[in-house]
């Protein structure tokens, strides 16, 4: 085996091992509403998260309860829409549950 050809099975042995979850596409988000998302209304997608939701800047509806939203996330991956804190009774440290439930079509409710 030539060194390129080394060199990618050791490239896909330490992929396997420490990104396994690379390759599994995931549905849910869930996470705790932090002091600085409550004071100032807005949610927060952390990097773990953010190939469940579209790219920032494009539009995508987001159902809380009986609502459906057209929200987007912004360049630091966030979203600012208030009315999801008065729907929800959001307050810091609540747990919420983001579901892809669509192609550009979310769930969000309490976790």
């Amino acid at each position: 085996m030539g060194s390129i050809g080394r060199l990618w099975t050791i490239y896909e042995e330490l992929r396997t091992r420490f990104l396994p979850s690379a390759s599994v596409p995931i549905s849910e988000y869930a996470k705790n509403i932090g002091p600085t998302e409550a004071n100032r209304r807005f949610l927060h997608i952390r990097k773990e998260a953010r190939l469940l939701f579209p790219n920032p800047q494009d539009t995508f509806y987001l159902k809380v309860g009986d609502q459906s939203l057209e929200v987007h996330l912004d360049k630091e991956y966030r979203i600012w829409e208030g009315l999801v804190y008065d729907l929800l009774r959001l307050k810091e440290g609540d747990r919420i549950v983001f579901s892809k439930i669509g192609e550009l079509s979310y769930e969000l409710r309490r976790g």
